[in-house]
This record gives C-alpha cells, sequence and structure tokens, in this order.
C-alpha cells in the first residue's frame, strides 16, 4: 500500500509541474519568434527558487505601467537553467502585443523544453515501473 501511494504521489507532483509548465512554454515557443523588448511591463514581484540544485521554479508578477486596467499578469516558469539575480527584461510578441514574457524565458525555450522532456520521461518510467510491478505482483 506505501508503494501505491508513494507512485500516486510522484505522479501526481510530476504531472502538475508538467501540466504547469506546458501551456507558458507552448506559447512562448509558437508566438512567431519575433520578441520585441517593452516599457509597457514592471515587475511588482519577482522570485527564483531553485530545487534540488537541478531545477528552477521563476515567477514574476507583472502590472502594466500605463493602463491599470490591464492589471496583473503572473508569469511562471520552470527550467534547468538558473535566473536567480537577473534582471527581468519583458518583451511581447509581435504577432500578439498581448503576450507578453521575459526576455530570460524567450531566450532559455532550449532548457524549458529540456526540463518538460524529462519531467515527461519521469511520468512514462513511473508508468512503466507501476505496470511491471503490477504483471509481476501474484493474481
Amino acid at each position: 500500500m506505501r508503494k501505491i501511494a508513494a507512485f500516486c504521489f510522484l505522479l501526481a507532483c510530476f504531472g502538475f509541474i508538467a501540466i504547469s509548465a506546458a501551456p507558458d512554454l507552448v506559447r512562448d515557443t509558437f508566438s512567431g519568434g519575433q520578441w520585441q523588448p517593452t516599457s509597457e511591463w514592471a515587475a511588482e514581484k519577482a522570485k527564483c527558487t531553485r530545487h534540488a540544485l537541478v531545477v528552477s521554479n521563476c515567477s514574476v508578477t507583472a502590472v502594466h505601467r500605463f493602463s491599470p486596467s490591464e492589471g496583473k499578469r503572473n508569469l511562471t516558469y520552470f527550467t534547468f537553467a538558473d535566473w536567480g539575480g537577473q534582471r527581468v527584461d519583458f518583451v511581447r510578441s509581435g504577432s500578439d502585443p498581448r503576450h507578453i514574457s521575459l526576455r530570460s524565458a524567450t531566450d532559455g525555450l532550449t532548457g524549458r523544453w529540456l526540463f518538460l522532456a524529462v519531467v515527461l520521461g519521469m511520468i512514462v518510467l513511473l508508468c512503466g515501473k507501476a505496470a511491471t510491478t503490477l504483471r509481476s505482483s501474484p493474481a
């Protein structure tokens, strides 16, 4: 029973990370590739946390400087890169000016895709291990 609980916990953790990382990553990758610096946005709060000396989770709360009606946007990124201590520079998509991102996030797309591939690989390994364990256990 303990193994099943551990499996479910790990699967939920990796699944949560994959679901959290994928939408922004896909949007940043397929937004036309033309990123333009923008000074319309400012960072209200920025924080990067390094986990297990390998993975960083960075979150930035962006506020529109000139139009308060735009509100706040929360940008979150998971990556193998460490963005701690870097300046927060915002960029916007050339094809959709409403889409903003961080310069470090758009420059680090390869690391972000690698991170997602590793997380998805861990999910596959966990499911494969569980299937093997279920097949080999007596009925």
